[in-house]
């Protein structure tokens, strides 16, 4: 069993998809191919999930409509002889809420991202085969449908890691 240490852009799929070097011998390095089978599941997991509804909507109630309509017909000849005082201007409290919504996005946004790279380090073969190259080996033939990028599986897992 030889092994060879091949970059990116040295590996390539030939035929219907087998993994082969620049000479067309065919390689195989497992944690890749496993990561690349996997990569293929978020990929087309995430495409499928573009088109589906995960909220729904639940259907209004009728008797709510029946006492909104009630409610406004009550109040539309309703004399008001006091004006409604005017909510005084509390720019301390208006800038206190901003900030207070402002550190609860960030640590949504944290959450997520801390969600996303833990779920990524799956990939860190594709990363590393990507970036420095890896150590193939001719024991065995591997067919593979595509040869994912990071940022197709990163972009994938952004749009469902709630979902995954």
């Amino acid at each position: 069993m030889k092994k060879e240490f091949l970059k990116s852009k040295e590996v390539k799929l030939v035929g219907d998809g087998y993994l082969v070097n620049q000479e067309g011998t065919p390689i195989n390095n497992e944690n890749f191919v496993d990561a690349q089978k996997m990569a293929e599941y978020v990929v087309a997991f995430a495409e499928v999930a573009k088109t589906k509804d995960f909220k729904g909507k639940t259907a209004d109630d009728i008797v709510d409509v029946k006492s909104e309509v009630l409610s406004k017909l009550s109040k539309k000849d309703e004399v008001k002889y006091l004006e409604t005082p005017a909510k005084p201007k509390t720019p301390t409290t208006s800038k206190l809420a901003e900030e207070a919504l402002k550190f609860i996005e960030h640590d949504e946004e944290k959450t997520k991202v801390d969600k996303v790279n833990t779920y990524l380090n799956r990939f860190n073969s594709i990363y590393e085969f990507e970036n420095f190259g890896l150590f193939f080996d001719d024991s065995e033939i591997v067919k593979l449908d595509k040869i994912y990028t990071m940022s197709e599986i990163i972009e994938a897992v952004n749009t469902t890691i709630d979902l995954l």
